[in-house]
């Protein structure tokens, strides 16, 4: 019967596979959550990033209704919700022109809803007797289609020498309305008849 005699040089190879078989099982409980495998599906990863990204929104007669753009989307597959950085939304209608621009944004799968956060500002263009309306706020739901926007945060707002704030509000720009909810505090100049 011979002997066989274990070398250190024989056993490296054995303990690298050992060291490789604990870390490979170390790695698979690490990514295991809930003692179902991560295969991706459930996790929040984009899939495209477009920079400088302009989106125009045309209505049945093919005149341009609004101008989107952002400085980054960012678009998510598992729940189909895209990301915008520093979008800027622009409705070019010529009674009513209005922009609305903030750090950032979250838009919904079908495009229906967006949610506007950080340094949002709403501006309606002068037009006639009417001067320029800017509200600032921290956050705002807009519709673009409807041309509607809310906010249950503090707004403020300037409209020639008229000023004051609220909280929360809700606009329609196809009627032209906005209307403050609660906390009113406003200043407003009449009209000179």
């Amino acid at each position: 019967m011979a002997r066989v005699r274990a070398s250190a040089s024989g056993l490296f190879p054995l303990l690298i596979v050992g060291v490789l078989a604990l870390a490979t099982y170390w790695l698979q409980k690490v990514v295991d959550f809930d003692g179902v495998a991560s295969k991706g599906a459930h996790r929040h990863d984009p899939d495209f990033i477009a920079k400088n990204m302009m989106l125009e929104r045309y209505d049945q007669s093919g005149a341009l209704r609004y101008r989107l753009n952002a400085r980054a989307m960012t678009h998510f597959p598992d729940d189909d919700s895209t990301e915008l950085e520093s979008p800027q939304l622009r409705y070019v209608r010529p009674d009513r022109p209005t922009r609305i621009s903030a750090r950032a944004a979250w838009v919904s799968a079908d495009g229906v809803e967006v949610r506007l956060h950080g340094d949002v500002l709403v501006v309606r263009e002068a037009r006639g007797e009417r001067a320029e309306f800017r509200l600032t706020t921290e956050r705002l739901t807009v519709f673009p289609d409807d041309e509607l926007a809310r906010t249950d945060a503090p707004v403020r707002f300037v409209e020639g020498n008229s000023h004051g704030s609220a909280e929360g509000m809700v606009a329609d720009n196809l009627k032209g309305e906005f209307r403050f909810l609660n906390n009113v505090q406003a200043t407003i100049e009449r009209k000179k008849s």
